[in-house]
């Protein structure tokens, strides 16, 4: 845990933010990540409508019972002197609250994910290789479902063949301008 005052000193970048200005407006549904930071949450979006496939890192849970504590909670105990916390509640060992190599996802967040997948008009991949699986199965899933999917990545990826529309650059100059299009267009003309 000592470099977790980095990981939790670091703050949303403008792609963060504009997608939870999208959610603010109504325009979002739902965010699914692999990331493991929290910045979606730290941005604005709805801690109930993210949906992290490969946990959180500002977590810790307890290897019987999978009670959830508070990363900083855990450091502020060892900073306290405890040389192994274990869970307050059960007496279990703690270990990260990320998916590990090799582990299956998180069911409820994998079972969302699919969920939205399946609702969505539109679904919006952005910054994904799009080759980790079962991730990568969701733009198919929602254009299975009738979706449209825009990409918006740095990179091309095995899946653009799929896309109505398909952004390379950098996502949080992109997201960025999507917002202030949106402004534009709700701007009264002069």
């Amino acid at each position: 845990m000592s470099d977790y005052p980095e990981l939790a000193a670091r703050e949303p970048n403008q792609g963060h933010l504009a997608l939870a200005e999208l959610e603010r407006r109504g325009i979002l549904l739902a965010i699914v990540t692999q990331n493991i930071d929290g910045l979606h949450q730290k941005a604005g979006n709805s801690p109930n409508r993210a949906f992290e496939l490969h946990g959180n890192a500002h977590e810790l849970r307890c290897v019987e019972n999978g009670h959830i504590w508070p990363a900083a909670h855990i450091r502020d105990r060892l900073l306290a002197g405890e040389d192994d916390p274990h869970c307050e509640l059960c007496g279990s060992i703690l270990r990260t609250g990320t998916i590990l190599f090799g582990e299956p996802l998180p069911q409820v967040a994998l079972q969302a994910a699919v969920r939205v997948s399946q609702m969505c008009d539109v679904m919006l991949v952005v910054g994904s290789s799009l080759v980790v699986n079962p991730a990568a199965r969701l733009p198919v899933i929602a254009r299975e479902h009738g979706a449209s999917v825009i990409m918006i990545n740095r990179t091309p990826t095995p899946l653009d063949g799929i896309a109505d529309v398909h952004i390379l650059g950098e996502a949080g100059v992109i997201l960025s301008e999507i917002v202030r299009q949106l402004d534009a267009e709700r701007s009264p003309s002069p």
